[in-house]
């Protein structure tokens, strides 16, 4: 068994050669797989043993427990479309229009005017464009969104070889 990981680690889950980002994915993927509406959710009254339930109808008044999980299942519910509504947020592809400029305030874009969907495609092509940095398509492609002109940029420097490319 290596150090830090277990004998029936997979990559990805625990074992030091997983990475970060794989855990999250597979989290998120996890969470929002269980992410049903709630009509679809099975209630938490329905999980209990069967025990739990005849007890809960034995009681008087009855169906104590049952009120008190469906009013917790509510609360539940709404935390748990808060969290979903965040993690949305975290992307400007399915952000929430107020969620825009915040995004772009973090990445430092100062053109913040006009409709919503233009300034979603401002900041994805900004992240587009810092993603690629220092390449040749971000300078045509930054010459085309100032100008309006099509630019072909070519790179004008020596090999190793004495020739230019």
């Amino acid at each position: 068994m290596e150090e830090g990981g277990s004998a029936n680690a997979e990559p990805g889950e625990g074992s030091p050669s997983g990475s970060w980002s794989q855990y999250v994915s597979k989290f998120w993927r996890t969470f929002l797989s269980m992410n049903l509406p709630t009509d679809q959710r099975t209630p938490f009254f329905e999980r209990l043993p069967e025990i739990y339930r005849i007890r809960d109808a034995e009681q008087f008044p009855p169906d104590q427990l049952r009120a008190y999980l469906r009013a917790f299942e509510h609360a539940f519910g709404a935390i748990h479309e808060n969290i979903e509504a965040l993690y949305h947020d975290l992307f400007i592809d399915t952000c929430d229009d107020w969620v825009i400029p915040y995004l772009a305030d973090l990445l430092g874009t100062t053109h913040l005017q006009g409709e919503a969907r233009t300034l979603r495609a401002d900041v994805a092509d900004t992240i587009a464009l810092r993603r690629r940095k220092g390449t040749l398509s971000v300078l045509e492609r930054l010459t085309a969104n100032l100008t309006g002109w099509a630019a072909r940029a070519v790179e004008l420097r020596e090999n190793r070889s004495g020739r230019s490319t």
